[in-house]
């Protein structure tokens, strides 16, 4: 077997042998293996691109490699039977990539002084550069120097170069590579006499690799590699090398070499057959320190090794060194960022609106982006658009390409911070509406891949259609007013099915008072009943319709038509009522209510009907007629069989049908039908008093409690029944009055007995009373009584109550020696004395004033009667409290208008009377028609409130249009007046329109004397009282 093989190699020896003759020292051809641990265990090869010393095997070796890397090893070599260990070699290594290639550079020192490997001493320097020219094919070139001697001292320089293919399919191989490369070219290192050069000049070396199990992720995977060199042209030598590698970690390398030359010559010493070994170990730093963290080295792979191989003559050599490679390899594919909603519409036809597909992208990487791709598909998932930015390289493989290519430098490609896409596709062609799918696809430079998810996007460049019946002439107006004769507006439309069509109403200032919506369907015709938003009819006038759509897309459309008239004026009715009030009790007192209406035009009546309805809306009476106008009603409160109405709020309603098919309504106020008459209870502190000015039980207090009414009356009467003191209240009467015995006549009221009683009537003509309590009055063992007309006097001298009048009673008016009759002020000072002898007067009167003519100031007083007898008796009566008031009652008035409209138009419904007054015991306000006739009373106890006058009368009746006035007024107890009048008051409830119409939709006042003008109309049916 042997002897074929030797007979083979010698045959394929003869084609390369050179005429000089190849006589390398023993071991010189073995330096390439020396170099590093693994070259020593699996021979000299370049398949591992993370060994530095691999360009020396191939410059290219090293143009993938990613990462810095360090690499030390130390090789020794021994002949254990006869000179042991004479042989040591140390090498350096280092790889740098950079973006203008990958760097490397190797340093060895080499000292043998084995007596059958006896090569000296050298040390060789190395540099390389290598590159990826393409994706697939790298090349790289490197020199080398080398010093040293053995028999003589020499010095070689040398150049070399080569490249590495990977083919994407290599007959089923996986990661198949190979690669050629010319090594040593120039001066060679011979240093030992009658030897050739070592390593041999000029080598050309073929080498290959692929994965025979496995792949990178598995737990076990085999690689093989071999290399096939030709030293000098004159030699073939043979390496074949098994990595078999375990979960990456852990590696189990051997190697089998042959050397036809060492076979053939006995002058060379041949290697071994035995094949080489070799382990090594890979470790995983993670290091928390700051420096090697700033550079990202603190994560790095490293890796140990260790090999033996037997060389010739029975000399071993034996290596072990460490492989740094800083950082950690990038695995991780770029980073795709895209801001992009669940699903965008995209209308590319150009009109301004969504034409484009705009989303912000951001792709990033640790190294280099290197390619970035937009796919679009349709909904079959064809390809129907790709967009795709690849590295800025060239691409030529001729020589100009290939010279551009070894001096690019790597930078990766500008990614858009928006990325921009017009909706078309291969080619430009325009593609049909749809749904379609994009996404992104990035590659960083080394190879990872990112894909983004997919996106959707539809295309639509087709607008939304609508089709509208427009109506013509009369069509076009319509009057809402429920009367069932045209009360709505039809339209009739059509069009695409939408996400959403909004239809508008606009009124005459182009301000949307209606809207309607339809989703996800076509327009429908629809009526509309002239209602806005809010559900409120809208007011007479000329409007719009418009709809309009937009699809997702963007794509809009609009149309629409214009004067839509409402007309709504009707023939105006009303219905009033002569009280608010009545109590259908038989009693002869307001027992019916007249309800009378209002209509200004008779003609065309053909039948009306008067309802009387209940709080909840039922028909409790129903009155009708036809042809002729209603008469005014007299409604007896009682139900269609003759019940009377339970107590309770009631309306009126008339409803009037005209020919024309006008069919106007008219409610009346709320009435109410009151059954119950006013109630009071009265009681009293004394059962008999003595007003005779003792200061005991001058007064009787009386304690009232009643329901509330508009108007209260007390009644005192004597035991004859006549009336000797009146009390009037509006409203509800005070919880307590006193009485001090003097009557409405102001003098003291006789001893006897005497009533009093509550009475009252209210709206509804209920009359109540209350309880009567009876008391005396017995003044009969008192001498002397004074009494006064007026407890409180205004002496200003404007003719009311001016003076009080004091009136004593003396028993026994005979015999009197003097009498004196003295007003003091509170400090008990006298300030006016009346004297006399004889006989004491009926009456003295008090103006006010002092004893020196001054007037008294505001304030209370009192008066003493004292009389002395004859016979020395002595009388006295006191009154305790007279108070003299001059200031007279105050009140303001004001109000922002005079002139409102009472038609629940919302606009001057009511008119605001601001009030501000002094206190008093009552204020009256009336408003008085031009006649002068009060049509409604106001009265506050106290202060006078502001309030709003709604123009209703008494009863709860609109008051005519017309020109009023309103006054209040109060008198103080000492007769002092206060009031303020607002003299003019204007009610306008005419209803007032106003209609804007055009020629024409649209002009051109562009001087052609086509459509230059448009003439616009207003009309007017008030023209009196415009405001602005």
């Amino acid at each position: 077997m042997r002897k074929s093989l030797s007979i083979l190699m010698a045959a394929v020896f003869q084609v390369f042998t050179l005429f000089a003759e190849y006589t390398p020292p023993n071991g010189g051809e073995e330096f390439y293996d020396l170099l590093s641990p693994s070259f020593l265990s699996g021979g000299a090869t370049f398949t591992n691109p993370e060994i530095p010393f691999s360009s020396r095997v191939n410059p290219a070796s090293s143009a993938s490699q990613k990462r810095s890397t360090l690499d030390v090893n130390y090789v020794g070599i021994t002949d254990p039977a006869h000179d042991g260990w004479k042989g040591h070699l140390l090498n350096l290594g280092g790889i740098l990539p950079t973006r203008y290639g990958v760097f490397s550079s190797t340093s060895s020192l080499l000292y043998s002084s084995l007596d059958d490997m006896n090569l000296g001493f050298l040390w060789t320097l190395q540099g390389s550069v290598a590159k990826e020219l393409f994706s697939n094919l790298s090349v790289g070139a490197g020199i080398h120097t080398t010093v040293g001697s053995k028999d003589s001292f020499d010095m070689g320089l040398g150049l070399d170069v080569g490249f590495i293919h990977t083919p994407l399919d290599f007959y089923g191989l996986k990661d198949f590579r190979w690669g050629f490369s010319l090594l040593n070219m120039g001066k060679w290192y011979a240093p030992v006499d009658n030897r050739t050069a070592f390593p041999s000049p000029f080598t050309p070396l073929l080498g290959a690799s692929f994965t025979a199990y496995g792949s990178p992720a598995s737990p076990v995977r085999l690689n093989l590699d071999g290399t096939l060199s030709f030293p000098a042209f004159q030699n073939v030598r043979l390496s074949l090398g098994a990595d078999l590698q375990f979960a990456q970690n852990f590696s189990l390398r051997t190697g089998f070499h042959l050397d036809l030359a060492q076979y053939l010559r006995d002058s060379l010493a041949s290697r071994s057959l035995i094949p080489s070994v070799g382990v090594s170990f890979l470790f995983r730093t993670d290091l928390k320190q700051q420096v090697l963290e700033e550079r990202g080295w603190n994560r790095s792979d490293i890796r140990v090794s260790t090999s033996a191989a037997p060389l010739h003559s029975g000399i071993w050599a034996f290596g072990g060194g460490v492989n740094a490679q800083l950082g950690v390899v990038d695995t991780n594919p770029p980073r795709i960022e895209v801001q992009y909603p669940a699903i965008v519409y995209l209308s590319p036809n150009l009109d301004g609106t969504n034409d484009f597909l705009e989303f912000p992208l951001k792709i990033t990487d640790e190294r280099y982006v290197m390619e970035y791709r937009f796919i679009v598909q349709d909904e079959q998932g064809n390809t129907v658009r790709v967009i795709e930015n690849k590295e800025k390289r060239p691409e030529n493989q001729d020589f100009k390409g290939i010279m551009d290519r070894l001096l690019y430098v790597k930078t990766g490609i500008d990614v858009p911070e928006v990325f921009r896409w017009d909706g078309t596709g291969s080619g430009g062609r325009k593609l049909p509406d749809g749904t379609y799918r994009f996404r992104i696809e990035a590659k960083d430079d080394n190879g990872n891949l990112a894909e983004s998810p997919w996106y959707t996007v539809v295309l639509d460049a087709t607008p939304p259609r609508v089709d509208i019946q427009v109506p013509r002439g009369s069509e076009l107006e319509f009057s809402p007013n429920d009367d069932g004769s045209k009360d709505t507006l039809k339209i009739v439309q059509t069009g695409s099915v939408e996400d959403l069509w909004r239809g508008e109403i606009l009124d005459s200032s182009g301000t949307v008072v209606r809207t309607f919506e339809w989703r996800n369907m076509a327009p429908p015709t629809f009526t509309w009943d002239g209602k806005n938003d809010q559900g409120n009819l809208l007011p007479d006038g000329i409007y719009a319709y418009r709809i309009r759509s937009t699809d997702r897309a963007g794509n809009a459309t609009e149309a629409g038509f214009d004067n839509i008239f409402i007309n709504t004026e009707a023939t105006p009715i009303s219905l009033i009522i002569n009280t608010s009030s009545f109590s259908p009790n038989g009693d002869g007192k307001g027992d019916t209510i007249l309800l009378t209406p209002l209509i200004p035009i008779t003609a065309g009546i053909e039948s009306w009907e008067l309802t009387v309805l209940d709080a909840p809306g039922r028909t409790m009476r129903r009155f009708t007629g036809t042809r002729n106008a209603p008469l005014p009603v007299e409604f007896d409160g009682r139900m269609e069989g003759g019940t009377i109405l339970p107590e309770g709020a009631y309306t009126a309603k008339l409803r009037v049908l005209y020919r024309n098919g006008n069919k106007p309504e008219a409610s009346s106020p709320t009435f109410t039908v009151d059954l119950t008459p006013p109630a009071g209870r009265i009681r009293a502190n004394l059962s008999v008093f003595s007003p005779n000015g003792d200061g005991s039980k001058d007064e009787i207090e009386f304690f009232l409690d009643t329901s509330p009414e508009e108007q209260w009356s007390g009644f005192i009467r004597d035991s004859e029944g006549r009336t000797v003191k009146a009390y009037r209240w509006m409203g509800k009467p005070p919880e307590r009055i006193s009485w001090n015995g003097v009557n409405d006549s102001g003098t003291l009221s006789r001893d006897g007995k005497y009533t009093f009683q509550l009475e009252s009537e209210d709206r509804a003509g209920n009359r109540g009373v209350s309880n009567r309590i009876e008391f005396a009055i017995n003044t009969e063992e008192t001498p002397v009584i004074l009494s006064a007309d007026l407890l409180a006097f205004s002496p200003n001298g404007d003719g009311v109550k001016d003076v009080v009048r004091f009136k004593p009673t003396v028993l026994v008016n005979e015999g009197i020696e003097q009498y004196t009759l003295t007003v003091r002020d509170n400090g008990g000072t006298s300030l006016r004395t009346f004297r006399g002898r004889g006989r004491v007067d009926t009456e003295y009167l008090w103006d006010g004033l002092d004893e020196r003519g001054n007037r008294v100031p505001d304030g209370e007083y009192s008066a003493e009667l004292v009389v002395l007898y004859e016979n020395g008796n002595k009388a006295v009566s006191r009154i305790s409290s007279i108070v003299v008031d001059t200031v007279p009652p105050t009140v303001t008035l004001s109000t922002p208008y005079t002139l409102f409209s009472p038609d629940g138009d919302g606009q001057k419904d009511t008119l605001p009377i601001v009030q501000d007054s002094s206190v008093e015991s009552q204020w009256i306000g009336t408003i008085e028609n031009s006649l002068g006739v009060p049509v409604r009373t106001f009265t506050w106890n106290g202060k006078a409130a502001s309030f709003a006058w709604d123009g209703k009368d008494q009863s709860g009746n609109l008051v005519p249009d017309g020109t009023y006035r309103y006054i209040v007024r109060t008198e103080d107890a000492a007769g002092n007046k206060g009031q303020a009048v607002i003299p003019i008051i204007q009610i306008d409830t005419r209803r007032v329109s106003a209609f804007v119409t055009v020629s024409s939709p649209g002009f051109s006042p562009n001087g052609d004397g086509v459509k230059d003008t448009i003439e616009i109309t207003v009309f007017l049916n008030i023209v009196d009282g415009i405001e602005r």
